[in-house]
């Protein structure tokens, strides 16, 4: 890939845009810290998934009637 050479303007422009995005979120209210939602939203099956696996693997009772 071929890097873009920016003038000193746009270098200039591009940092203030981004350095007026940082932190944007910082004072939400609404949301859970962050390591919370983290948390929450990698909230997985793993668990569900062992079970199902578990039962899949065990041999039956033979008490089908």
């Amino acid at each position: 890939m071929v890097a873009k050479k920016l003038n000193p303007a746009e270098v200039e422009e591009r940092r203030a845009d981004m350095m007026a995005a940082v932190g944007i979120w910082k004072d939400r209210t609404d949301l859970p810290d962050t390591e919370t939602y983290v948390r929450n939203l990698r909230g997985g099956t793993r668990f569900a998934r062992l079970m199902a696996e578990r039962k899949s693997d065990e041999p039956d009772s033979g008490d089908d009637r």
